[in-house]
């Protein structure tokens, strides 16, 4: 289990988002280890009480994790890595903008066979997010 302390708050205390959406109860703290990067635009911390803005949960920070939108023309990505330990991992990734609609997915694959006999790993993650605009601008 992986935890945050922020400002040496007690991990139980910190509000964490996804695009502005909780996704921990009060009191309940955040399993950050399955969590990947793939998709992921940037992290805001907010540092100590947030009361005041996010409600009671945000004790000891706000932790909003911004997921990446679509933008210009499509791509894709595709990525194999491989390490020690039979280590492995498969991703692919694409996003795009196109009158308005925009969409980002992410598909990713870790496999470990660990340092010691049954300590094998898998981490298996799928993103996707859709939007749309009418702004001119998008």
């Amino acid at each position: 289990m992986t935890g945050v302390f922020i400002r040496g708050g007690n991990s139980n205390y910190n509000l964490v988002m996804i695009d502005g959406v909780q996704i921990n109860q009060y009191g309940g703290d955040f399993d950050f280890a399955p969590l990947t990067v793939d998709g992921v635009d940037r992290v805001e911390i907010i540092r100590g009480p947030q009361s005041a803005l996010y409600g009671s949960n945000a004790v000891a920070g706000v932790i909003n994790v911004v997921t990446r939108r679509g933008e210009g023309p499509p791509h894709f990505t595709a990525l194999a890595e491989v390490g020690s330990f039979t280590t492995r991992r498969f991703a692919t990734g694409g996003s795009g903008l196109k009158r308005g609609f925009d969409w980002a997915y992410d598909l990713s694959r870790l496999d470990s066979g660990g340092v010691v006999k049954n300590d094998n790993y898998r981490n298996q993650a799928a993103f996707l997010s859709l939007g749309y605009s009418r702004s001119p601008r998008r």
